[in-house]
């Protein structure tokens, strides 16, 4: 018996390059029942349409050497699931950037230079006013 046609979305940890997307796509694409595999490098995510079985999907990424984020490995093992819709605009790119604890640091050391960039340029005022004045007496 056949599983009814379904949708599946996977956060997808450890890929590093869209040729590891290629790689997980061409592996999940040969699983019996995917009609359809969509994996994008830039959101981390893996979309599958067919008769899928979930805990197949799941194990051939494992399979692959990728994971799967917790939250939807759980979700998998349950059952497949609606596709889960992003933010868009600037709004899902931050959020997309704060995924990684690398550059959520990187992101909030720039904030940090950026908030200080007022406080510097203040207190290097006064010495480029006298060295303006000295120039032009």
């Amino acid at each position: 018996m056949q599983a009814p046609r379904s949708e599946l979305a996977l956060q997808i940890k450890g890929m590093d390059c869209a040729n590891c997307a290629l790689t997980l796509e061409r592996g999940v694409a040969r699983l019996e029942g995917v009609e359809h595999v969509q994996v994008n490098f830039t959101t981390a995510t893996l979309e599958a349409v067919g008769s899928l079985d979930p805990e197949a999907i799941v194990a051939r990424v494992h399979a692959l050497g990728y994971q799967v984020a917790d939250g939807d490995a759980k979700a998998a093992a349950n059952g497949p699931r609606e596709a889960r819709q992003m933010p868009g605009g600037v709004a899902g790119f931050v959020s997309y950037l704060w995924q990684d604890r690398a550059t959520a640091v990187a992101l909030a050391g720039a904030a940090l230079l950026l908030l200080s960039l007022p406080l510097t340029l203040a207190d290097a005022t006064p010495a480029l006013t006298w060295s303006l004045e000295r120039c032009t007496s």
